[in-house]
């Protein structure tokens, strides 16, 4: 469903699928939507896709961050530029000691899935929260390093899955350098040289109905059982985090197979991290706006996912990073 705003964007309502009309006649297709009269007096709409998130909004939010980071050490750096010259964060919270889990967290490699924006926002307001005693455990035992927007450029072009110069940057971490997908080259710098243990990219999928991550397992040379136990123990308690998420569902019945034992191409996030970091990588996927229930579950057959929703589910996710910690360590030899 598209989705519209009277507020310059603060609140997205969505269209009815009723009130849509879309007609295919190739270059020449058209593409119509009612949109309601506003109550308020409105006399401007805003209408995109899944709702925006941009560029300036995520500097503001960073700025915001730092402030409110007064408990947990929160830094921002830049590490690199795009291909057009925008700068591309680091936030880290807390600090890097020896035995420290170092996770990394990166959204918004394909620019026109919004929710990962939601989604790392919810994780770090948690993380920085005075009160919280979940997340002030996690973050005794761990450091994030978080890119929150990978592509900066294709999210201010209102590309939907490409940089500036047209690559899908989750197909090409294995041929990334300064000239070629140099948002990646800087990732991949600061990376290697901090290390890394668990690796999560954020993303939105349109056409699947369905919360999942999935992890390239033994698709990956080297890949273990030691770290397939992370991941089932990850999953678990992320489901029992998340009981309004309606499911977190294995990847490959939302459409995602693994891959032959050792075939991963290592263009991806999750595969290249794990086979060039030893890390524990993956890739999580939301819904754009529906989550479809299976049998069983419940009536309706979907039901809303929003910005909002998102939102929460990456604050839930601190309960799936706390669970995994003792094993990450005793897999990279911290203890």
């Amino acid at each position: 469903s598209q989705r519209y705003s009277y507020d310059a964007g603060k609140t997205w309502l969505n269209s009815p699928a009723s009130l849509m009309n879309f007609t295919d006649a190739g270059e020449n297709s058209t593409f119509s939507c009612e949109i309601p009269a506003s109550a308020e007096g409105y006399n401007t709409v805003w209408i995109a896709y899944n709702g925006l998130y941009g560029v300036d909004r995520l500097q503001h939010y960073v700025g915001a961050l730092q402030l409110a980071g007064t408990k947990q050490l929160v830094t921002v750096t830049q590490i690199g530029e795009s291909w057009q010259g925008r700068p591309i964060e680091l936030v880290q919270i807390g600090a890097l000691t020896e035995n420290k889990v170092k996770i990394w967290i990166t959204g918004r490699i394909h620019p026109g899935e919004l929710h990962g924006s939601n989604w790392i926002e919810g994780l770090l307001d948690r993380l920085v929260a005075s009160n919280d005693t979940a997340a002030q455990t996690l973050m005794e035992n761990a450091v994030l390093f978080v890119v929150p927007m990978t592509n900066p450029d294709g999210v201010h072009n209102g590309q939907q899955r490409t940089n500036a110069q047209g690559y899908n940057l989750n197909r090409v971490w294995d041929i990334a350098n300064a000239t070629e997908a140099p948002e990646l080259h800087w990732i991949k710098i600061a990376m290697t040289k901090v290390g890394a243990d668990l690796v999560l990219d954020i993303h939105m999928d349109s056409n699947q109905g369905c919360n999942f991550i999935f992890w390239p397992a033994y698709g990956v040379p080297g890949w273990d059982t030691q770290r397939d136990n992370i991941t089932t123990k990850f999953m678990d308690q992320y489901v029992m985090a998340t009981p309004d998420v309606y499911q977190i569902l294995p990847a490959e019945i939302c459409g995602y197979p693994q891959d032959p034992f050792g075939m991963t191409p290592d263009g991806y996030t999750d595969s290249w991290t794990s086979l060039h970091l030893g890390a524990v990588g993956g890739t999580l996927e939301m819904p754009s706006s529906n989550i479809f229930l299976l049998p069983g579950q419940g009536a309706p057959n979907s039901k809303s996912w929003n910005p909002a929703q998102s939102y929460k589910f990456g604050a839930d996710a601190v309960a799936a990073f706390l669970s995994v910690i003792p094993n990450l360590q005793k897999y990279r030899g911290y203890c």
